[in-house]
């Protein structure tokens, strides 16, 4: 099977035509039936790009599965999910750390401000 088949293999069970393929693609229309051995990197890219449950390995060496294994994809947003829950926590630290700084600089401001009430009542 070429890698021309294999799009179109895609685009059928994705329920898309290839002129819809091409579209959303961003590639020309006309272009996949133009394939005649290959097809160009910039236009692979355009292609993952999206359609990022497509296997790549697959569309150009027909090589595995058609589509990335779930698994993966499951792995990749846990992993995502917690870089950002991660993430959250640092960031609540520091809010936490700044508001006690921030007591801290205005318990000061008081203190100031209660002697300089002082020393003009002395003074």
């Amino acid at each position: 099977m070429s890698v021309k088949e294999r799009i179109k293999k895609f685009a059928k069970s994705q329920e898309r035509s290839i002129v819809a393929f091409e579209k959303k693609s961003g590639l020309n229309i006309g272009y996949i039936n133009a394939i005649r051995v290959s097809i160009q990197p910039e236009k692979i890219q355009s292609i993952a790009s999206s359609y990022p449950n497509l296997n790549i390995v697959w569309l150009l060496t027909g090589e595995g599965e058609m589509l990335k294994s779930s698994s993966i994809t499951v792995q990749n947003t846990h992993n995502d999910c917690q870089e950002k829950c991660n993430e959250v926590q640092i960031l609540k630290t520091r809010i936490s750390d700044m508001e006690k700084l921030l007591q801290e600089k205005e318990r000061t401001i008081q203190i100031l401000m209660g002697n300089i009430k002082e020393s003009r009542i002395t003074g």
